[in-house]
């Protein structure tokens, strides 16, 4: 529980923890020692256990036997937002389901990724600050001299496109300038083949458009 539990944000912990929690305070409760780990991380972060009617029951040779014992539970940090919790009669389990209706808010979702920013990127500017570099490896391993290589092509690389964190809008993001290039080539040859009424330009919208596509995707 103590993994499940996010710091400073609200939770809800249910499932069938097998312990009574109408004998919590009980001595001579057999599980006593799983009752204390439980109240630990449950007093600790301040969660409320929502529970409090039997979720038990079965039948034994025909005889219905239930008795106190509220072996499902749920825990929850704002209990506010919880507009009700009953048990359902589906007879399908010696344990009772348990209906929790949680109101949620809605909030807005600041979506954002990370992307190369391209602004800066030329391939002149990449080979000259490559020259610079010095390339002796002294490795002996050969997975060690690439892994070398590649962290630092991809070192020189971040100071001409670095890595920046962009916010979304609708699914739009910062585009490298090839992919610019291409998509208003796409853009203009669309519409020329529209006017001209060009079954071949039109077969090339299509191609180049895959080509788009598997370049966006590469980019992202």
């Amino acid at each position: 529980m103590k993994r499940l539990i996010p710091k400073n944000n609200e939770c809800i912990i249910l499932g069938h923890f097998n312990i009574n929690y109408a004998k919590m305070n009980n001595r001579n409760e057999v599980n006593r020692t799983l009752t204390q780990i439980l109240k630990n991380p449950v007093e600790n972060h301040s969660l409320e256990q929502m529970v409090s009617f039997k979720t038990w029951s079965r039948t034994v040779n025909g005889q219905f036997r239930s008795s106190i014992l509220e072996l499902d539970h749920v825990y929850i940090s704002n209990n506010g937002k919880i507009k009700s919790i009953i048990p359902l009669s589906i007879p399908i389990s010696n344990h009772v389901p348990v209906k929790v209706e949680y109101e949620f808010k809605n909030q807005t979702v600041r979506k954002t990724t990370m992307v190369r920013n391209w602004k800066g990127y030329s391939k002149e500017k990449l080979l000259e600050l490559l020259r610079r570099e010095d390339w002796t490896a002294t490795q002996d391993v050969v997975e060690d001299i690439s892994n070398y290589l590649e962290i630092k092509i991809l070192n020189t690389l971040q100071v001409l496109a670095p890595l920046e964190e962009q916010q979304l809008k609708n699914g739009s993001y910062l585009l490298p300038p090839h992919l610019i290039k291409i998509r208003r080539r796409w853009k203009n040859l669309f519409k020329n083949a529209q006017k001209r009424k060009s079954a071949e330009d039109l077969k090339r919208c299509r191609k180049m458009d895959k080509q788009i596509q598997r370049l966006d995707f590469q980019n992202q």
